[in-house]
C-alpha cells in the first residue's frame, strides 16, 4: 500500500483574529470573571445576614458590650443587619444591682475601612432608654461608664443634692517597684465611646437614687446628641503639641421635665457643652422654667463677666 495514503497533511493555517473578535472574547471573559465575583459577593452577603441572626453572633455581641459598658449585657429581642450592614437591635438590657439600662432600639453604624486612628463604629442609635443610676456608699456611681456624665450634667445644673456627691476614696496601693513612665493617654483613649462620632438617644427617663434606694431626682423626655471630630493640623495652624487637645466634642441635651425631690422641678431645661478631650466648657443653659431653683446667669450676663474679666489690667497689664 501506498505511504502517501498514511501521511497526514498539514492543517491548514487559521486566519488571524480580528480587532472585533479579539474584543468579543475579552468581554466574555470580563463578563464571566464579573458574575464570578458577583456570585461570591452574593454568597457572601447572604452568609453575614444569617450570622448576624446566629446565636454566636449574639454571644460575641453582647461580649463586646459588656466590655465597652463595665457591665454585663443582654439582648432579649431580634438582631438584624440592613441593607448596609448596620446593626439594628431590639431590647438591650444592662443591669448591676439597682442600677440599670434598658434600650428599646439600638442601631449601630460601622466603618469597614475607618480612617487610622479614628473608630470603626461611625454611631450609635438609641431610643427608647431607661436608666436607673445608683450611687453607692462609697460614692460611687453605677453604671460607672456613665458615671462621669451625671455627675458633669449635676454640676452644670447645679442640682446640689448630686453634684456634691462623695468621691470614692481609692485604697492604699502597695508600693511597686520604679518603672518606666508610661505613655500619657487622653481621656479619649481611656473611654471608647469618647471616640465614636455621633451618639444619639431619643425619648429617655433617668432616674438617680441613693445607697438605699430612694430617688434623689429624675428626668423625662430627654432627647441628647453628642459629636466627636478630630482637630486637623492644617497647614496654615501652629503644629499640636503633645498636651494640646486632639479632638473636640460637643454635646447638646435637653429634658422635658427634671424632678429634684418634691420641691424642685425644672421644665424645659436645655444644655449645650462642648469638651476639649476632658475640658468641658458650658456653651447654653436655660430651662422654660426653673421653678423654686436659682436660675443661673443668662447669656448676656455670662458674657459681660468674661469682658470685665479680660478687661482687669490686675490680670492683663
Amino acid at each position: 500500500m501506498p505511504a502517501a495514503l498514511f501521511h497526514r497533511r498539514p492543517p491548514a493555517p487559521r486566519p488571524p483574529l480580528t480587532f472585533r473578535a479579539r474584543l468579543a472574547i475579552a468581554s466574555r471573559l470580563l463578563l464571566h470573571a464579573f458574575l464570578l465575583l458577583a456570585g461570591f459577593a452574593l454568597l457572601a452577603y447572604a452568609a453575614l445576614q444569617l450570622f448576624a441572626r446566629s446565636d454566636l453572633f449574639r454571644s460575641r455581641l453582647e461580649a463586646s458590650l459588656s466590655a465597652l459598658s463595665g457591665m454585663p449585657v443582654r439582648i432579649d429581642g431580634r438582631i438584624r443587619a440592613t441593607e448596609a450592614l448596620n446593626l439594628k437591635l431590639r431590647d438591650v438590657i444592662s443591669t448591676d444591682g439597682d442600677a440599670g439600662l434598658a434600650v428599646g432600639t439600638l442601631r449601630v453604624r460601622w466603618r469597614l475601612f475607618p480612617p487610622r486612628g479614628t473608630s470603626r463604629i461611625e454611631s450609635i442609635w438609641l431610643e427608647s432608654v431607661h436608666l436607673t443610676l445608683s450611687v453607692r456608699p462609697d460614692g460611687t456611681v453605677s453604671p460607672p461608664f456613665l458615671a462621669a456624665c451625671a455627675r458633669q450634667a449635676a454640676d452644670f445644673a447645679a442640682l446640689p443634692s448630686l453634684s456634691a456627691l462623695p468621691s470614692p476614696t481609692p485604697a492604699p496601693a502597695a508600693p511597686a517597684a520604679p518603672s518606666a513612665p508610661a505613655a500619657e493617654t487622653s481621656p479619649a483613649d481611656r473611654n471608647p465611646v469618647a471616640r465614636i462620632p455621633l451618639v444619639r438617644i431619643q425619648n429617655a427617663d433617668v432616674h438617680w437614687r441613693d445607697a438605699d434606694g430612694v430617688e434623689l431626682a429624675s428626668a423625662d423626655g430627654i432627647d441628647l446628641t453628642w459629636t466627636t471630630s478630630p482637630i486637623p493640623e492644617l497647614g496654615m495652624m501652629p503644629r499640636l503639641r503633645p498636651g494640646d487637645p486632639t479632638q473636640i466634642s460637643y454635646f447638646r441635651g435637653y429634658a422635658a421635665r427634671i424632678r429634684l425631690g418634691s420641691s424642685l422641678q425644672i421644665a424645659g431645661l436645655r444644655m449645650e457643652i462642648a469638651d476639649a478631650d476632658g475640658r468641658p466648657y458650658l456653651v447654653l443653659l436655660e430651662a422654660a422654667d426653673w421653678g423654686s431653683h436659682t436660675p443661673p446667669p443668662s447669656r448676656s450676663d455670662r458674657s459681660q463677666a468674661a469682658r470685665s474679666l479680660l478687661s482687669d489690667p490686675a490680670l492683663f497689664p
